[in-house]
């Protein structure tokens, strides 16, 4: 069985992403030092890792992320859904870390059907962000 765990960040009342899929955080100047420590972590965290995430976090992100293996969900793919994605890691038996990224939705599904049977890595933003969309 894999081991799948998720890492996300969110505002106090659940806040995720604005409608362009940019983190809502990231330039406020106040939360500048403790957006740039949470993105450190993440990419210390998940380097060398498989990351899942959706077509719309892959286009917000502008590219695959470095050092890690990129498994995007998009409906026009090979992978159309996230039972897709750990579908295909069972098959090859993967037994690196697994980690779910995001988007939002991703996130939602994987929690609402128990998919993540691994660690949860969360970071919260002290702080509402009302323009952004939120999650679970």
């Amino acid at each position: 069985m894999l081991l799948i765990n998720a890492i996300y960040a969110h505002g106090i009342n659940k806040e995720f992403a604005l409608k362009d899929g940019s983190l809502p955080w990231k330039n406020i100047e106040e939360l500048k030092e403790d957006s740039q420590r949470d993105m450190k972590n993440f990419k210390m965290l998940t380097t060398g890792s498989v990351i899942i995430m959706g077509y719309n976090t892959f286009l917000a992100i502008g590219r695959k992320l470095p050092d890690r293996e990129n498994i995007i969900i998009d409906r026009n793919s090979q992978i159309k859904c996230l039972e897709d994605a750990i579908n295909l890691l069972e098959e090859r038996k993967e037994n690196r870390k697994i980690f779910i990224i995001g988007g939002a939705k991703i996130l939602h599904e994987a929690f609402k059907k128990n998919l993540i049977n691994g660690t949860i890595y969360e970071t919260i933003f002290y702080r509402s962000f009302p323009e952004a969309t939120v999650f679970i």
